[in-house]
């Protein structure tokens, strides 16, 4: 039976995969669901595996099989599910060096098209998958690099030095993530129960989640350890967002969430259901915060739920604690801003790359600390520090390939 479903999960799958590629195709007039590959140039594949930015150098490619001897720094391209991304090169004259760009792991968003509610009229609903942050089937994607055009997206390098018309920010906004992966559980319903046990589709909570809390125990409650180095009380609360399943058919399930032994939240569901919650708290936090799921329902089955994952958002000083990387979390600023990082793990390089407007801005390093300014922008955005020390490297990168007779059908 289990086979039998799997087996099902895949084909429809597959064909919801089909299905959104037609209709984007026919949404734009294409005709086919490649253009962005073109015939008369060379490819090849980045395996990435994690969220990050990515150095690639000259011998990686050479590795791969790409005579880099009339390679064109100007004409890389990197192409991520059928768009150029932006890159930044670094040359030696008319010699690469190496180039970067930001490589994101497979998520889980195309695995929300296969859950559907186990009540008629059993409609898609993506509300029922405990985490989009990682995909069922691989957390690997794959990343295609060419050589042949010029290539039109690239981040702006700059490096203002003004520092003394500025005064450094305080503090800026950090997140700490844990996604709780710990055991599969198999979704709503009961072994019982038709809806779910012919229900091709993925039910409520089915996937991977955390450790079990179970009212009665052992044990009633559990932990999620976060580590928040550097908290600063700025005045600007902090903020907590969980994800839960409740995973027994309990008339009662009663789910608190405490932070460091002080209740936040408390609410009462029934069945299996999964939600999140989200909450302020103006508590100082230390080195450690210790976020603490508990189940108080006394229904007539046991209540029992597991966490999916949860964040920590806070205001942190700029001390990197001898690390060599950091995200600087919705800064906000329509003016240009000073922000100095210490302690950092630097030899003699470290940038801030802003996605949103396309730049890379180079630090001036004294020692261990890293002085950027930063300019200003309506919205906010996510900036990327990173040092010298701290590149990813791709967890593959495959062996050019020609493609040239692939229309061929005799020869190709």
């Amino acid at each position: 039976m289990e086979h039998l479903k799997r087996l099902i999960r895949s084909l429809l799958l597959i064909l919801i995969c089909f299905q959104i590629r037609v209709a984007h195709a026919q949404s734009t007039g294409y005709d086919y669901f490649n253009q962005w590959y073109q015939f008369n140039q060379n490819y090849i594949k980045i395996l990435v595996d994690e969220d990050g930015f990515y150095r690639v150098s000259e011998s990686d490619l050479q590795s791969a099989g790409v005579n880099t001897a009339g390679l064109d720094p100007a004409n890389l391209q990197v192409i991520y599910r059928g768009q150029e991304i932006p890159i930044r090169t670094v040359s030696n004259g008319s010699q690469l060096d190496y180039f970067e760009f930001y490589g994101e792991k497979n998520d889980g968003h195309l695995d929300s098209l296969m859950y559907r509610s186990v009540i008629p009229p059993y409609g898609y609903d993506p509300e029922q998958q405990p985490t989009t942050f990682s995909s069922f089937f691989t957390d690997t994607s794959a990343y295609f690099v060419s050589w042949d055009v010029p290539g039109n997206e690239r981040y702006d390098v700059i490096q203002p030095t003004n520092y003394g018309a500025f005064n450094p920010e305080p503090w800026y906004r950090y997140r700490s993530l844990h996604e709780h992966v710990d055991k599969y559980f198999p979704g709503g319903g009961s072994n019982n129960n038709p809806y779910h046990v012919l229900n091709p589709d993925y039910v409520t909570g089915e996937g991977f989640i955390g450790f079990k809390f179970e009212f009665g125990g052992p044990p009633n409650s559990g932990i999620s350890l976060h580590e928040t180095p550097g908290f600063v009380n700025s005045g600007a609360p902090s903020k907590v967002v969980c994800r839960a399943v409740s995973t027994t058919t309990s008339s009662q399930h009663i789910l608190a969430i405490q932070v460091d032994g002080t209740e936040h939240t408390r609410d009462t569901t029934s069945n299996i259901n999964i939600g999140t919650r989200e909450f302020t708290t103006t508590q100082s936090l230390g080195n450690t915060t210790t976020l603490r799921y508990v189940a108080l329902g006394s229904g007539s089955r046991p209540d029992a739920g597991s966490p999916c994952w949860d964040y920590i958002e806070y205001d942190r000083i700029f001390d990197l604690e001898d690390t060599s990387r950091t995200i600087v979390r919705e800064w906000t600023r329509s003016d240009t801003t000073y922000l100095r990082f210490y302690n950092a793990d630097v030899t003699s390089e470290a940038w801030l790359y802003d996605p949103i407007r396309q730049q890379s801005i180079a630090a001036t390093v004294s020692g261990d600390t890293l002085h950027f300014l930063v300019p200003g922008f309506a919205g906010p955005r996510d900036l990327y520090l990173y040092t010298d020390n701290s590149f990813l490297t791709p967890a593959g990168i495959s062996n050019q390939t020609s493609l040239a007779n692939l229309s061929d059908v005799t020869n190709g």
